[in-house]
């Protein structure tokens, strides 16, 4: 029986032959800050309005949640990544989860629970270990009447943002906007080097 080969590293996927001679001259990543910092991975090239508009339930609210999960899972080894918000110990943290797909069953037939399941990465290679996490059915889901302030507000008072973000809203408040939105977002690769620690960030520091 013929030796094995040597049991690789954390390397991520490389540019097609698309890419023509930036496939012979990119380096393999060995981190994911590097994989999403190659501008020559990212298939938008920076412009991000179709797909934000794709996830945005105010313009596409026809696409059902269903439907974003199974292409996120299904692009194979684009460079993608979301964000999401999760409340602990009145704490509020955001999480950006990246590299989404579904776990293949066994060739054998072996069935196990495993079997279909959405899994994406959180966080950066630590050691040649990363930790993974399960996406739900509903990850895409849409959240309606949600009450919110405007951008420019939040950024005006970035000092008010405590561990669980701004003070609800009350319903009289004439300045305050009823939006939908996603249970988890689009994030630009351009902006997912800064946001891969798997502790999560504040709200205030994203």
């Amino acid at each position: 029986m013929a030796n094995l080969l040597p049991q690789p590293g954390p390397i991520l996927p490389q540019p097609g032959p698309e890419q023509g001679a930036a496939n012979t001259m990119t380096q393999r990543h060995r981190k994911f800050a590097s994989y999403y910092g190659d501008e020559t991975l990212d298939p938008f090239q920076g412009s991000y309005t179709k797909i934000l508009e794709r996830l945005d339930p105010e313009t596409n609210n026809g696409l059902s949640h269903v439907m974003l999960l199974e292409q996120a899972v299904g692009t194979g080894a684009c460079p993608q990544a979301y964000l999401c918000c999760m409340s602990q110990q009145q704490r509020t943290r955001v999480y950006c989860i990246h590299l989404p797909s579904r776990f293949t069953s066994s060739l054998d037939g072996q069935v196990t629970q495993w079997d279909s399941c959405a899994f994406a990465f959180l966080g950066e290679l630590i050691q040649g270990t990363v930790q993974s996490v399960i996406l739900p059915s509903d990850a895409f889901r849409i959240s309606n009447n949600v009450r919110a302030k405007s951008t420019d507000y939040i950024v005006t008072h970035l000092d008010e943002v405590a561990d669980a973000g701004l003070p609800p809203i009350p319903n009289e408040q004439e300045d305050a906007t009823v939006v939908s939105t996603r249970r988890i977002t689009y994030l630009p690769a351009r902006y997912v080097p800064f946001l891969l620690d798997p502790a999560g960030y504040t709200l205030r520091q994203v």
